[in-house]
């Protein structure tokens, strides 16, 4: 078992190239909080390493954006199933959708007042959904991962990252996009939560979110969570899909050093067979970050 006083063994800037952590799971499961976590524990390990926050979202919230734009519903707060779909739909047999404008929405973001507006929000899922818009998104955030580790400045950065982290929701597209940009994956996550629990511990964000009701929010979230997971392509990579997966959820809470240091280590010498499952029901801001001290040291101990 590593010793959790001392740094990272053999990790040198450029030794390894950039190390890879991906973060899948249900919405709104905490993955920001986790991100977070692992920025300030890699921070206190290597306090000069070089980490991005790399989020697959931007391709779906941009096209999202700009369908509703072509179809002047950006004021809508709701929108049904099958009008959502014509809308998406409607746009990209228009044209719209090429390869440079899916690299322009994670070169330059639209603005959170654009893109987390109540008519994305409302819309977003059904991008989620769609095959052929999944396809170009994947393809368009692959290229600008391997676009950044040849020109950092493209995301303002001096150096080439040293760590990526990857929220999305499917694992093994995670790993494909490491691989195809030559990164080693070092660490991978599945984070759920029951919806109930989300809708109780989290203040609405929205006008359209403030007039709903408890059990509508916790619905349209449940509902969300069951078209990411049933979706053609990329379904929402949950533990039962590893038998291997590393339940780590008591160790969280209770803070167990010796297992989440020994669960760092199997996650890292195996990533695609032995993801770290947390069910963040019970867990709080603090338990993740305190927890990440030693699930990331035993994970930096196989470099």
């Amino acid at each position: 078992m590593p010793d959790i006083e001392r740094s990272v063994i053999g990790w040198e800037r450029g030794k390894f190239g950039p190390l890879a952590i991906s973060i899948v799971g249900m919405a709104q499961a905490g993955k920001t909080t986790l991100n977070n976590g692992i920025y300030h524990q890699i921070r206190a390990i290597e306090g000069d390493a070089t980490i991005v926050n790399f989020s697959n979202s931007a391709g779906y919230r941009g096209f999202t954006y700009e369908a509703l734009k072509a179809a002047a519903l950006t004021d809508i707060t709701a929108i049904d199933p099958a009008q959502a779909e014509d809308v998406l739909s409607s746009y990209l047999e228009s044209g719209g959708g090429s390869a440079e404008e899916f690299d322009g929405y994670y070169r330059k973001p639209g603005s959170d007042e654009q893109w987390r507006s109540p008519a994305v929000n409302a819309t977003v899922q059904y991008a989620g959904i769609h095959s052929g818009i999944h396809d170009l998104v994947n393809d368009a955030s692959s290229r600008f991962m391997g676009d950044v580790l040849r020109d950092p400045s493209l995301m303002r950065l001096t150096t080439c990252p040293d760590f990526i982290v990857l929220d999305a929701r499917n694992l093994p597209e995670c790993q494909e996009k490491f691989d195809t940009n030559g990164l080693r994956q070092i660490s991978s996550f599945i984070l759920t939560c029951d919806p109930k629990v989300v809708v109780d511990r989290t203040r609405p964000k929205t006008d359209a979110e403030r007039n709903m009701s408890v059990e509508e929010r916790v619905q349209v979230l449940a509902g969300r969570n069951k078209a990411d997971r049933e979706r053609e392509k990329g379904a929402m990579t949950l533990p039962e899909d590893y038998p291997e997966s590393i339940q780590l959820s008591n160790a969280v809470v209770s803070q167990n050093i010796e297992n989440l240091l020994y669960a760092g280590v199997q996650m890292a010498s195996y990533p695609d067979r032995k993801p770290i499952s947390i069910d963040t029901a019970h867990t709080s801001i603090e338990d993740i970050d305190a927890a990440m001290k030693y699930v990331l040291r035993g994970a930096f101990w196989t470099l």
